[in-house]
């Protein structure tokens, strides 16, 4: 007889499937996009200066990991039941940690870089601090892929801390959250603060670049934003119920399907901000990248203008 949370595990990786097919088109989509839209139509060469630009790095890591996560998850949860030996399931568990490390990373690198010059103007005082935390993420983002290697090498490692490796990882997933928590503010008040600019003054020239970087980042963070309190939903089922708790593993199941479909659907919007921008450069014949041509914007902290989009990647290289 098939108990409950096998019979769940069995349909929660029919989702994963969908999810993992729908990251691998969503990777055709993208290879399309920089090959042939990007490079081959506009009769650039197929260079590493063209193809290898920071945010295609950033898209093309994330999605992949998305792929590779998505799948993961498909395989842990088809395979349950004892069907996967102690050392097959932690090996799988480190390489979905590992790929949603992987996934914040190029989410914020691509966040954080595509903004910075607008985040250096909102947060002029605090920008080499927001900086400074951003490049030390990763170590942070990377602790429950750590932890999931740790248990791989030595898988009772944590007995003698009192507490078991999913305690810790629980306790590690809490920082991401905190992390991935503080920049999306910091993203989302950039982002909106500028949208509001735009409204204040209808004489005052618009950056269309950052005007539609705007737009979809609020919709990228608004997402992430999202995530928080599933994570803390879930830190609440693991620290108020036990595994054999009869709405453990329902509840569990569905905070991480949802949060795996924002996940999906996060990198869906940053590429879909990528081809809007591919769209304005054609329509402006690339006239936007040059900075004598910029257009200012008023801050609501200074009386001067200032460039909102003065970047060394131009938004013909993006």
């Amino acid at each position: 007889m098939v108990s409950t949370s096998d019979s769940i595990e069995l349909k929660v990786s029919h989702v994963y499937l969908i999810l993992g097919l729908f990251a691998i088109a969503m990777l055709l989509a993208f290879l399309y996009f920089v090959l042939y839209v990007e490079t081959y139509s506009h009769k650039k060469l197929f260079s590493r200066e063209n193809l290898m630009t920071p945010f295609n790095i950033s898209l093309l890591v994330g999605i992949l990991s998305l792929i590779c996560y998505d799948f993961g998850q498909y395989a842990l949860n088809k395979f349950s039941g004892g069907a996967l030996s102690q050392q097959q399931q932690a090996l799988i568990e480190t390489v979905i940690d590992l790929c949603q490390a992987l996934w914040g990373i190029c989410y914020l690198s691509f966040s954080f870089v595509r903004s910075s010059t607008q985040l250096q103007f909102s947060f002029p005082r605090t920008f080499s601090s927001i900086k400074m935390a951003w490049m030390l993420s990763p170590v942070i983002l990377l602790i429950p892929a750590f932890l999931a290697l740790i248990k791989l090498i030595r898988f009772d490692a944590f007995a003698a801390s009192g507490h078991s490796e999913f305690f810790w990882y629980q306790i590690s997933q809490i920082l991401c959250t905190i992390l991935l928590a503080t920049f999306d503010t910091i993203f989302l008040r950039c982002f909106i603060l500028y949208l509001r600019q735009t409204q204040v003054d209808d004489s005052t020239p618009i950056d269309m670049r950052f005007l539609i970087i705007s737009r979809y980042g609020v919709v990228s963070s608004g997402l992430c934003v999202v995530m928080i309190p599933l994570w803390v939903s879930n830190f609440t089922t693991y620290f108020t119920m036990s595994p054999g708790d009869e709405n453990f593993w329902p509840n569990y199941v569905i905070i991480t399907i949802t949060y795996s479909c924002l996940m999906n659907f996060v990198f869906m919007i940053l590429f879909a901000m990528k081809i809007s921008l591919r769209i304005l450069y054609d329509k402006t014949g690339g006239t936007d990248c040059r900075p004598s041509t910029l257009p200012r914007v008023k801050l609501p902290t200074k009386e001067s203008t200032v460039r909102v989009s003065d970047s060394k990647d131009t938004i013909g290289n993006n």
